[in-house]
């Protein structure tokens, strides 16, 4: 796959566990395949501290794995996807967001009206409670979606959309204009 859209840094508190992660590497998801078909990319690329990079997931299509990407210090890996047939914004489907697991092997998968494109997302840790907050291409909206968090996966307690109304068209050259480059100020409480 080709076209990195997200990295993401595995804390200093990861659970390793039995998996090739660990504290300090770096992953890097992929948008494109490797014809250049945008959404159409299935994997995350492991950088460790030393040595040669190496696939850590490789999912299995469609999926299209976008700029929501994060590492949870449970030894969870989450993940968003807005997948496509051929590369064009006129085959998008809603996608989800990914649940891995140390080992590089998909747990879960969410879905639902909340999830609609997500073209990115940023991920708030808080051990065991995730707040996941998720733009969506297809609608122009930003959800929240609130989990409990064990080593086994994940338990979704609330979702809801905060903002709508934002801009989100089809563009040939980065396959939407969409909200995007979500962070959250933990000293503030506030997304930006």
């Amino acid at each position: 796959d080709v076209n990195p859209y997200c990295v993401a840094f595995v804390p200093n508190e990861f659970l390793a566990g039995s998996g090739p992660l660990h504290s300090g590497d770096i992953l890097v998801s992929n948008f494109n395949n490797s014809q250049n078909l945008q959404g159409i990319g299935t994997t995350i690329t492991r950088i460790p501290a030393s040595g040669a990079p190496t696939t850590f997931f490789k999912g299995t299509a469609p999926l299209g794995l976008s700029t929501g990407l994060g590492v949870l210090q449970a030894g969870l890996v989450l993940v968003t996807n807005l997948p496509t047939a051929d590369g064009t914004a006129a085959t998008a489907g809603p996608g989800s967001l990914l649940v891995i697991s140390n080992s590089g092997k998909l747990i879960q998968s969410f879905t639902g009206p909340e999830i609609q494109g997500p073209w990115d997302a940023a991920i708030v840790d808080g051990g065991n409670v995730a707040v996941v907050f998720i733009a969506n291409a297809l609608n122009g909206t930003v959800s929240r979606l609130d989990f409990a968090v064990s080593p086994s996966g994940l338990s979704l307690f609330s979702s809801k959309t905060i903002a709508s109304g934002y801009m989100h068209q089809p563009d040939p050259a980065a396959l939407f204009d969409a909200p995007t480059g979500l962070v959250y100020d933990l000293g503030r409480d506030t997304l930006f």
